[in-house]
């Protein structure tokens, strides 16, 4: 881990589930944590609801917790949709997992069977052809993302800093763009880029990390809904 040190890092994104209640959860009396949604639009009706596991970071350990989340009917067309929680990413895992993994990886100088998880939790899982295809899936939306966490970064909480004061040294490209021949050089370092103002605003800020990928990812799908 070059860029943080992993030890302050640890602190701020050993749990995922704390942050998840703070945008609107409840948790149900038998452990399901239900999200209330954001209907599409005047015109679409609650048509119940869709669950789901998603595992999840709690005290270092990867667990699963299962979400309700609500479908919504458009009658006129008969189309449903859902509206998934902040902090998932439309893939299996939490997006804490998702950024902790794709961090370590690019912030290494090693290939992908060979990084170092942040937690010992996550050395098995998710499997690293899986973080492989996270790279893939979320390369060609990492201007959008770095754009999104660089505003939420200087806005966070109505108390403006500056990305000088958060990174006196400004933020490297990762040590691995530069050994290995990417696909995409330039896609893969503003990902790597979003990535680490996140963390590294989580580690200067004293907050929870999965709060700030919650946000970030937020801005970003915010008034969409998913297909069932």
């Amino acid at each position: 881990m070059a860029t943080f040190q992993a030890e302050l890092l640890r602190v701020v994104a050993h749990s995922g589930l704390a942050p998840l209640r703070l945008v609107g959860f409840d948790v149900r009396a038998d452990g399901v944590w239900r999200y209330p949604g954001v209907r599409p639009g005047t015109d679409w009706h609650a048509h119940g609801w869709f669950t789901t596991d998603l595992p999840e970071l709690k005290d270092e350990r990867l667990v699963r917790l299962r979400v309700d989340k609500p479908r919504w009917l458009h009658p006129a067309t008969n189309r449903t949709v859902h509206t998934p929680p902040p902090g998932t990413l439309g893939v299996h895992y939490s997006g804490l997992v998702v950024v902790l993994q794709l961090f370590a990886w690019l912030d290494a100088s090693v290939g992908l069977h060979r990084f170092e998880a942040l937690f010992g939790a996550l050395d098995d899982r998710p499997s690293r052809r899986t973080v492989q295809r996270w790279l893939t899936r979320f390369q060609p939306r990492a201007l959008e993302l770095q754009q999104h966490a660089r505003r939420l970064v200087l806005t966070y909480r109505d108390e403006p800093r500056s990305l000088d004061m958060l990174f006196p040294g400004g933020i490297p490209p990762p040590p691995a763009l530069r050994r290995r021949p990417w696909r995409e050089p330039d896609s893969v370092s503003q990902l790597f880029r979003a990535l680490a103002m996140v963390l590294g605003a989580a580690v200067a800020m004293d907050v929870p990390v999965a709060l700030l990928v919650t946000e970030a990812w937020w801005k970003v799908e915010q008034g969409t809904g998913r297909n069932d």
